[in-house]
């Protein structure tokens, strides 16, 4: 685990990045909830789909993983 860590950067900058993408994690699932309120208006039915947007922030990231490898 050391050597990776000081390959990428030491403790720092690994920490910094985990934060970030921490951050990008909840400002996107917010982003994905107000999204889906203001698509759906309040239709009851727009609640079966709040856990794909609430958690699409999730398929983005690991998309973002397996293409930057």
């Amino acid at each position: 685990m050391r050597q990776w860590r000081e390959a990428h950067g030491g403790l720092l900058v690994t920490s910094v990045k985990a934060t970030a993408w921490m951050f990008f994690g909840l400002l996107a699932s917010y982003a994905a909830e107000f999204l889906l309120l203001f698509l759906r208006r309040g239709a009851a039915s727009g609640r079966a789909w709040l856990p794909l947007f609430t958690h699409s922030p999730l398929v983005l990231a690991w998309g973002w993983r397996r293409i930057h490898r």
